[in-house]
């Protein structure tokens, strides 16, 4: 990748490559002095990467986009226009669940996390796009084999700030795959 930046000139680049590898690559991305980044999601192996990431590329005036492609379909889109037209009331309760396999002992130092940060990432950007921004999160994960490795199952408590309560769980050691989205109202319900 350092060869095609520095042989091209390129307006756009995408990353989609392991987690791991997401932070050297928008940074050295950036420097060569690419338009836009459009990179896989999860963002980063950890909030350090993260943050260093949206930091260099704010400096550098760099639009850094995160592959959450489901705020973009349609049934989405019409949920948050119901919800902000009023037509579910105050919203109150936002559940979400992201439920899957039960994960082999990978280290998360290089795949960053387990369900809730893979696919969960894509509940957790639907419950702010519908929900709006977050006041604080309690959250509690379980990580079998150790500190070191990715979880198995991870859930959380949130406060939006507009009022409403959210509950989110990802992972779980389920023999399927599940994503649901449960926005109550003081009026009505989407699910």
């Amino acid at each position: 990748f350092k060869k095609m930046l520095r042989d091209e000139e390129l307006d756009i680049v995408c990353i989609a490559a392991w987690t791991h590898l997401h932070c050297e690559m928008v940074i050295e991305s950036a420097r060569a002095g690419v338009k836009g980044i459009f990179c896989e999601k999860p963002i980063a192996a950890n909030l350090q990467q993260a943050g260093k990431m949206v930091r260099f590329c704010r400096k550098k005036n760099i639009p850094l986009l995160i592959n959450h492609e489901r705020r973009w379909d349609y049934y989405y889109q019409q949920a948050r226009k119901m919800i902000q037209s009023g037509k579910i009331g105050e919203p109150r309760t936002l559940i979400g669940n992201a439920l899957s396999w039960k994960p082999p002992k990978l280290e998360a130092v290089k795949h960053g996390g387990g369900p809730l940060l893979h696919d969960g990432t894509h509940l957790m950007d639907l419950l702010i796009y519908l929900g709006g921004p977050i006041d604080w999160v309690s959250g509690y994960e379980s990580r079998p084999y150790g500190k070191r490795y990715i979880e198995d199952t991870a859930s959380a408590m949130l406060k939006f700030k507009n009022g409403a309560l959210g509950f989110i769980e990802g992972g779980g050691a389920r023999k399927y795959f599940n994503f649901e989205l449960d926005i109550q109202g003081s009026h009505g319900r989407i699910f």
